[in-house]
Protein backbone atom coordinates (compact mmCIF):
# COMPACT_ATOMS: atom_id res chain seq x y z
CA UNK A 1 0.00 0.00 0.00
CA UNK A 2 2.83 2.41 0.82
CA UNK A 3 4.50 1.76 -2.53
CA UNK A 4 1.23 2.33 -4.41
CA UNK A 5 0.57 5.60 -2.59
CA UNK A 6 4.15 6.73 -3.22
CA UNK A 7 3.83 5.91 -6.92
CA UNK A 8 0.54 7.76 -7.28
CA UNK A 9 1.84 10.89 -5.56
CA UNK A 10 5.03 10.93 -7.62
CA UNK A 11 3.53 10.17 -11.06
CA UNK A 12 5.69 11.78 -13.74
CA UNK A 13 4.27 15.08 -14.94
CA UNK A 14 4.77 14.24 -18.60
CA UNK A 15 2.72 11.10 -18.14
CA UNK A 16 -0.14 13.14 -16.67
CA UNK A 17 0.01 15.63 -19.54
CA UNK A 18 0.04 12.79 -22.07
CA UNK A 19 -3.13 11.31 -20.55
CA UNK A 20 -4.83 14.73 -20.46
CA UNK A 21 -4.05 15.17 -24.13
CA UNK A 22 -5.48 11.78 -24.99
CA UNK A 23 -8.64 12.51 -23.01
CA UNK A 24 -9.06 15.88 -24.76
CA UNK A 25 -8.58 14.25 -28.16
CA UNK A 26 -11.22 11.66 -27.30
CA UNK A 27 -13.64 14.33 -26.08
CA UNK A 28 -13.19 16.23 -29.35
CA UNK A 29 -13.94 13.21 -31.51
CA UNK A 30 -17.03 12.48 -29.40
CA UNK A 31 -18.33 16.03 -29.94
CA UNK A 32 -18.39 17.22 -26.32
CA UNK A 33 -16.61 20.56 -26.95
CA UNK A 34 -19.21 21.25 -29.64
CA UNK A 35 -22.04 20.65 -27.16
CA UNK A 36 -20.52 23.05 -24.62
CA UNK A 37 -19.94 25.71 -27.29
CA UNK A 38 -23.52 25.32 -28.53
CA UNK A 39 -24.93 25.63 -25.02
CA UNK A 40 -22.86 28.76 -24.34
CA UNK A 41 -23.99 30.46 -27.56
CA UNK A 42 -27.67 29.92 -26.76
CA UNK A 43 -27.11 31.12 -23.18
CA UNK A 44 -25.59 34.33 -24.53
CA UNK A 45 -28.86 35.19 -26.32
CA UNK A 46 -30.93 34.72 -23.17
CA UNK A 47 -31.96 31.08 -23.36
CA UNK A 48 -32.30 28.76 -20.42
CA UNK A 49 -30.10 25.82 -21.42
CA UNK A 50 -30.11 22.14 -20.47
CA UNK A 51 -27.41 19.68 -21.56
CA UNK A 52 -27.77 15.91 -21.81
CA UNK A 53 -31.50 15.85 -21.14
CA UNK A 54 -33.34 12.59 -21.80
CA UNK A 55 -36.63 11.74 -23.45
CA UNK A 56 -38.58 8.54 -22.87
CA UNK A 57 -40.60 7.46 -25.90
CA UNK A 58 -44.23 6.56 -25.15
CA UNK A 59 -43.77 3.16 -26.81
CA UNK A 60 -41.52 2.06 -23.93
CA UNK A 61 -38.29 1.99 -25.94
CA UNK A 62 -35.08 3.10 -24.17
CA UNK A 63 -34.60 6.73 -23.20
CA UNK A 64 -32.77 8.91 -25.74
CA UNK A 65 -30.34 11.71 -25.01
CA UNK A 66 -30.78 15.28 -26.23
CA UNK A 67 -27.50 17.16 -26.54
CA UNK A 68 -28.87 20.64 -25.80
CA UNK A 69 -32.27 22.16 -25.06
CA UNK A 70 -32.43 25.95 -25.35
CA UNK A 71 -35.64 27.39 -23.91
CA UNK A 72 -37.29 30.80 -23.87
CA UNK A 73 -40.58 31.51 -22.14
CA UNK A 74 -42.95 34.38 -21.49
CA UNK A 75 -41.62 36.54 -18.66
CA UNK A 76 -43.12 35.37 -15.39
CA UNK A 77 -45.03 32.57 -17.10
CA UNK A 78 -43.04 29.42 -18.01
CA UNK A 79 -46.36 27.87 -19.03
CA UNK A 80 -45.82 29.41 -22.50
CA UNK A 81 -42.45 28.37 -23.89
CA UNK A 82 -40.43 27.73 -27.04
CA UNK A 83 -37.64 25.16 -27.13
CA UNK A 84 -34.81 24.51 -29.55
CA UNK A 85 -34.11 20.76 -29.45
CA UNK A 86 -30.47 20.54 -30.57
CA UNK A 87 -28.36 17.66 -31.88
CA UNK A 88 -24.60 18.29 -32.20
CA UNK A 89 -22.42 16.47 -34.75
CA UNK A 90 -18.66 16.51 -35.38
CA UNK A 91 -17.97 15.91 -39.08
CA UNK A 92 -14.87 17.90 -40.02
CA UNK A 93 -13.47 15.51 -42.64
CA UNK A 94 -16.80 14.63 -44.27
CA UNK A 95 -19.02 17.53 -45.35
CA UNK A 96 -22.79 17.22 -45.29
CA UNK A 97 -24.58 17.69 -48.61
CA UNK A 98 -28.27 18.62 -48.82
CA UNK A 99 -30.49 18.33 -51.87
CA UNK A 100 -32.67 21.31 -52.80
CA UNK A 101 -35.58 21.56 -55.19
CA UNK A 102 -37.65 24.29 -56.78
CA UNK A 103 -40.48 24.18 -54.24
CA UNK A 104 -40.59 25.88 -50.87
CA UNK A 105 -43.21 25.91 -48.13
CA UNK A 106 -45.58 28.71 -47.22
CA UNK A 107 -45.07 30.46 -43.92
CA UNK A 108 -48.61 29.54 -42.86
CA UNK A 109 -48.00 25.84 -43.47
CA UNK A 110 -44.61 25.97 -41.79
CA UNK A 111 -46.13 27.59 -38.69
CA UNK A 112 -49.19 25.34 -38.59
CA UNK A 113 -47.08 22.17 -38.81
CA UNK A 114 -44.63 23.15 -36.07
CA UNK A 115 -44.22 20.41 -33.47
CA UNK A 116 -45.67 21.26 -30.08
CA UNK A 117 -47.76 20.20 -27.15
CA UNK A 118 -51.49 20.00 -27.87
CA UNK A 119 -52.03 23.56 -26.70
CA UNK A 120 -48.88 24.87 -28.40
CA UNK A 121 -49.84 23.35 -31.75
CA UNK A 122 -53.37 24.74 -31.39
CA UNK A 123 -52.10 28.28 -30.86
CA UNK A 124 -49.85 28.13 -33.92
CA UNK A 125 -52.63 26.59 -35.97
CA UNK A 126 -54.89 29.52 -35.06
CA UNK A 127 -52.21 32.13 -35.73
CA UNK A 128 -50.53 30.52 -38.76
CA UNK A 129 -51.26 33.52 -40.99
CA UNK A 130 -50.78 36.15 -38.29
CA UNK A 131 -49.01 39.08 -39.97
CA UNK A 132 -46.40 39.15 -37.21
CA UNK A 133 -45.49 35.48 -37.72
CA UNK A 134 -45.37 35.30 -41.52
CA UNK A 135 -42.61 37.94 -41.56
CA UNK A 136 -40.30 35.88 -39.33
CA UNK A 137 -37.33 33.91 -40.66
CA UNK A 138 -38.53 31.25 -38.23
CA UNK A 139 -41.20 30.24 -40.75
CA UNK A 140 -39.53 31.34 -43.99
CA UNK A 141 -38.81 28.75 -46.69
CA UNK A 142 -38.14 30.42 -50.05
CA UNK A 143 -38.22 28.16 -53.14
CA UNK A 144 -34.83 26.91 -54.24
CA UNK A 145 -33.21 27.42 -50.84
CA UNK A 146 -34.80 24.69 -48.74
CA UNK A 147 -33.79 21.04 -48.82
CA UNK A 148 -35.68 17.78 -48.73
CA UNK A 149 -32.86 15.40 -47.76
CA UNK A 150 -29.11 15.00 -47.43
CA UNK A 151 -26.08 12.74 -47.13
CA UNK A 152 -22.63 12.81 -45.56
CA UNK A 153 -20.05 13.08 -48.35
CA UNK A 154 -17.27 10.51 -48.72
CA UNK A 155 -18.99 8.12 -46.31
CA UNK A 156 -19.84 4.45 -46.58
CA UNK A 157 -23.20 2.78 -46.25
CA UNK A 158 -24.11 4.29 -42.88
CA UNK A 159 -26.31 7.33 -43.43
CA UNK A 160 -25.25 9.68 -40.62
CA UNK A 161 -27.37 12.56 -41.91
CA UNK A 162 -30.54 10.46 -42.02
CA UNK A 163 -29.88 9.08 -38.54
CA UNK A 164 -29.34 12.58 -37.17
CA UNK A 165 -32.46 14.03 -38.78
CA UNK A 166 -34.55 11.13 -37.56
CA UNK A 167 -33.13 11.47 -34.05
CA UNK A 168 -33.67 15.23 -33.69
CA UNK A 169 -37.18 15.05 -35.17
CA UNK A 170 -38.10 12.15 -32.90
CA UNK A 171 -36.63 13.82 -29.81
CA UNK A 172 -38.61 16.98 -30.51
CA UNK A 173 -41.86 15.05 -30.92
CA UNK A 174 -41.21 12.89 -27.83
CA UNK A 175 -40.38 15.94 -25.70
CA UNK A 176 -43.76 17.47 -26.56
CA UNK A 177 -45.55 14.16 -25.94
CA UNK A 178 -43.98 13.97 -22.47
CA UNK A 179 -45.28 17.44 -21.72
CA UNK A 180 -48.79 16.41 -22.73
CA UNK A 181 -48.55 13.20 -20.70
CA UNK A 182 -47.73 15.14 -17.53
CA UNK A 183 -50.11 18.00 -18.23
CA UNK A 184 -52.44 19.56 -15.71
CA UNK A 185 -55.77 20.73 -17.05
CA UNK A 186 -57.80 23.80 -16.27
CA UNK A 187 -61.56 24.06 -16.12
CA UNK A 188 -63.30 22.71 -19.23
CA UNK A 189 -60.21 20.70 -20.22
CA UNK A 190 -57.81 23.46 -21.35
CA UNK A 191 -54.17 22.37 -20.81
CA UNK A 192 -52.06 24.40 -18.42
CA UNK A 193 -48.94 24.64 -20.64
CA UNK A 194 -48.32 25.62 -24.26
CA UNK A 195 -44.94 24.66 -25.70
CA UNK A 196 -43.55 24.37 -29.21
CA UNK A 197 -40.25 22.80 -30.26
CA UNK A 198 -37.89 23.47 -33.16
CA UNK A 199 -35.37 20.77 -34.13
CA UNK A 200 -31.87 22.12 -34.83
CA UNK A 201 -28.67 20.32 -35.84
CA UNK A 202 -25.32 22.03 -35.15
CA UNK A 203 -22.43 20.69 -37.22
CA UNK A 204 -18.71 21.15 -36.72
CA UNK A 205 -17.86 20.83 -40.39
CA UNK A 206 -18.92 22.19 -43.77
CA UNK A 207 -22.35 22.23 -45.40
CA UNK A 208 -23.18 22.14 -49.10
CA UNK A 209 -26.38 22.23 -51.10
CA UNK A 210 -26.81 20.39 -54.40
CA UNK A 211 -29.51 21.03 -56.97
CA UNK A 212 -30.22 21.19 -60.65
CA UNK A 213 -29.18 24.22 -62.68
CA UNK A 214 -32.42 25.44 -64.28
CA UNK A 215 -30.64 26.73 -67.37
CA UNK A 216 -28.32 23.82 -68.12
CA UNK A 217 -30.03 21.00 -66.34
CA UNK A 218 -26.76 20.03 -64.68
CA UNK A 219 -26.12 19.38 -61.01
CA UNK A 220 -24.62 22.35 -59.19
CA UNK A 221 -23.11 22.57 -55.71
CA UNK A 222 -22.73 25.56 -53.38
CA UNK A 223 -21.45 25.92 -49.84
CA UNK A 224 -23.74 27.24 -47.12
CA UNK A 225 -23.37 27.97 -43.41
CA UNK A 226 -26.98 26.97 -42.70
CA UNK A 227 -29.61 24.85 -44.43
CA UNK A 228 -33.35 24.49 -43.79
CA UNK A 229 -35.04 21.17 -44.53
CA UNK A 230 -38.65 20.10 -44.82
CA UNK A 231 -38.10 16.46 -44.01
CA UNK A 232 -40.59 13.67 -44.68
CA UNK A 233 -38.83 10.87 -42.81
CA UNK A 234 -40.36 11.42 -39.37
CA UNK A 235 -43.70 9.70 -38.67
CA UNK A 236 -47.38 9.75 -39.57
CA UNK A 237 -48.19 12.26 -36.83
CA UNK A 238 -45.69 14.77 -38.24
CA UNK A 239 -45.36 13.90 -41.95
CA UNK A 240 -43.33 17.03 -42.68
CA UNK A 241 -40.83 18.33 -40.10
CA UNK A 242 -38.89 21.57 -40.55
CA UNK A 243 -35.28 21.15 -39.37
CA UNK A 244 -32.48 23.72 -39.38
CA UNK A 245 -28.87 22.58 -39.84
CA UNK A 246 -26.22 25.19 -39.03
CA UNK A 247 -22.44 25.22 -38.68
CA UNK A 248 -20.94 26.10 -35.33
CA UNK A 249 -19.29 29.16 -36.92
CA UNK A 250 -22.67 30.49 -38.03
CA UNK A 251 -24.50 29.56 -34.82
CA UNK A 252 -24.03 32.92 -33.00
CA UNK A 253 -25.84 34.82 -35.78
CA UNK A 254 -28.45 32.06 -36.08
CA UNK A 255 -29.11 32.05 -32.31
CA UNK A 256 -29.40 35.84 -32.19
CA UNK A 257 -31.97 35.87 -35.01
CA UNK A 258 -33.81 32.92 -33.50
CA UNK A 259 -34.02 34.70 -30.13
CA UNK A 260 -35.55 37.78 -31.79
CA UNK A 261 -38.07 35.63 -33.70
CA UNK A 262 -38.98 33.63 -30.61
CA UNK A 263 -39.68 36.84 -28.66
CA UNK A 264 -42.29 37.77 -31.28
CA UNK A 265 -43.70 34.25 -31.33
CA UNK A 266 -44.09 34.17 -27.55
CA UNK A 267 -46.00 37.44 -27.64
CA UNK A 268 -48.39 36.10 -30.28
CA UNK A 269 -48.85 32.84 -28.34
CA UNK A 270 -49.62 34.74 -25.14
CA UNK A 271 -52.31 36.84 -26.81
CA UNK A 272 -53.78 33.84 -28.58
CA UNK A 273 -53.93 31.82 -25.36
CA UNK A 274 -55.82 34.59 -23.58
CA UNK A 275 -58.37 34.61 -26.41
CA UNK A 276 -58.64 30.83 -26.36
CA UNK A 277 -59.35 30.86 -22.62
CA UNK A 278 -62.13 33.40 -23.16
CA UNK A 279 -63.54 31.24 -25.97
CA UNK A 280 -63.59 28.16 -23.71
CA UNK A 281 -65.19 30.07 -20.84
CA UNK A 282 -67.84 31.38 -23.21
CA UNK A 283 -68.83 27.84 -24.17
CA UNK A 284 -66.41 26.89 -26.97
CA UNK A 285 -68.80 27.74 -29.80
CA UNK A 286 -66.98 26.71 -33.03
CA UNK A 287 -68.44 29.61 -34.97
CA UNK A 288 -66.98 32.09 -32.48
CA UNK A 289 -63.36 30.88 -32.66
CA UNK A 290 -61.08 33.36 -34.43
CA UNK A 291 -58.74 31.57 -36.86
CA UNK A 292 -56.47 33.38 -39.32
CA UNK A 293 -57.15 32.55 -42.94
CA UNK A 294 -54.71 30.61 -45.10
CA UNK A 295 -53.72 27.14 -46.23
CA UNK A 296 -52.02 25.09 -43.53
CA UNK A 297 -51.15 21.94 -45.44
CA UNK A 298 -53.27 19.90 -43.02
CA UNK A 299 -56.99 19.19 -42.94
CA UNK A 300 -59.34 19.96 -40.09
CA UNK A 301 -58.93 21.50 -36.69
CA UNK A 302 -56.40 20.26 -34.10
CA UNK A 303 -57.42 17.49 -31.69
CA UNK A 304 -57.60 19.90 -28.77
CA UNK A 305 -60.03 22.22 -30.54
CA UNK A 306 -62.21 19.29 -31.53
CA UNK A 307 -62.23 17.98 -27.98
CA UNK A 308 -63.12 21.37 -26.50
CA UNK A 309 -65.89 21.94 -29.06
CA UNK A 310 -67.37 18.45 -29.13
CA UNK A 311 -70.07 19.26 -26.57
CA UNK A 312 -71.25 22.20 -28.65
CA UNK A 313 -74.00 21.90 -31.24
CA UNK A 314 -72.27 21.27 -34.55
CA UNK A 315 -69.02 20.31 -32.81
CA UNK A 316 -65.69 21.19 -34.41
CA UNK A 317 -67.06 20.78 -37.92
CA UNK A 318 -67.87 24.47 -37.90
CA UNK A 319 -64.20 25.41 -37.47
CA UNK A 320 -62.10 26.00 -40.55
CA UNK A 321 -59.39 28.56 -41.31
CA UNK A 322 -61.27 29.63 -44.43
CA UNK A 323 -64.75 29.87 -42.91
CA UNK A 324 -64.57 30.51 -39.17
CA UNK A 325 -62.18 33.42 -39.21
CA UNK A 326 -62.85 36.94 -38.08
CA UNK A 327 -59.47 38.05 -39.35
CA UNK A 328 -57.65 37.77 -42.63
CA UNK A 329 -53.91 38.38 -42.36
Amino acid sequence: MVDQEYSASHRPADRDESMKGRVLDWLSTEGYPLEFATATIFQQVGCRVFQSAYTRPPDGSPAREIDVIAQRFVDGSPSIAVQQIVECKHSVDKPWVFFVGSQGMSATACAAQTIGSELGETLLWREANNEQLVRLSLFSSPPGTTAFGGRQAFSGSRDVVYDTLRSVASNTRTTMQEIDASMRYRARGLPSHALVGFPVVVVEGRLFIAGQDDRRGELKVAERDAVRLHWRGANDENPLVTIDVVTIEALPAFAKQRAADVAVLLGVMGTSLAELKDWVEAGADPAALRVTRGSRGVLGAPKLVRRLAQSTVGGADGIAPEAASNEES
